[in-house]
């Protein structure tokens, strides 16, 4: 498999490359994990952390029918915006991304989760009996749950890159008539 980060591209499988990648983590401290990996596994963790995000809902629109990844979008507003605006759900704003180009969120949250699959070989794994201490089905049932058992894929620093970016759950909702 070779990293493909061709904005638009009709076989891209990342959002960004290797090299800037590597820029990204120059700023970052405790990268050891990425400094130290092999450039194969590198590709890899940046291909699947590219995987795992664009399956999400996101804000806007894909720029062309052609484009094998979400990104970039139209009609994407920049929560990072100066501009005052009025009617945040209609297309009367003049701060959105780029239509021609990833947005720094995104990248930087491929980059870090990218870092996380290559740092917790687990989060790889199936998950379905890690979140229990024990079952004991002599009697009804008893659960122990182990609630460090589960480690999140998207920790906290990578949730405020990419929220602001993200469709709500009613977002496209039909409104009820009573």
């Amino acid at each position: 498999m070779a990293l493909d980060a061709t904005v638009k591209g009709t076989s891209a499988n990342s959002y960004s490359t290797q090299a800037d990648a590597t820029t990204y983590f120059g700023d970052r401290l405790g990268v050891a994990t990425w400094t130290s990996a092999s450039s194969g596994d590198k590709d890899s963790s940046l291909v699947m952390a590219t995987r795992f995000l664009d399956q999400m809902m996101w804000k806007g629109e894909r720029t062309t029918t052609t484009q094998a990844l979400s990104y970039p979008r139209q009609f994407l507003p920049d929560p990072d915006a100066t501009a005052v605006y009025w009617g945040q759900q209609l297309r009367l704003r003049t701060d959105y991304f780029d239509s021609d180009a990833i947005p720094n969120r995104m990248k930087f949250s491929v980059y870090e989760l990218a870092f996380r699959l290559l740092s917790d070989n687990e989060l790889l794994g199936d998950p379905s009996l890690k979140q229990f201490k024990g079952v004991d089905i002599s009697g009804v049932l008893a659960i122990q749950i182990d609630k460090a058992g589960l480690t999140r894929v998207i920790d906290r620093n990578i949730l405020n890159f990419i929220s602001p970016l993200l469709r709500s759950g009613d977002a496209h909702a039909v409104p009820l008539k009573r």
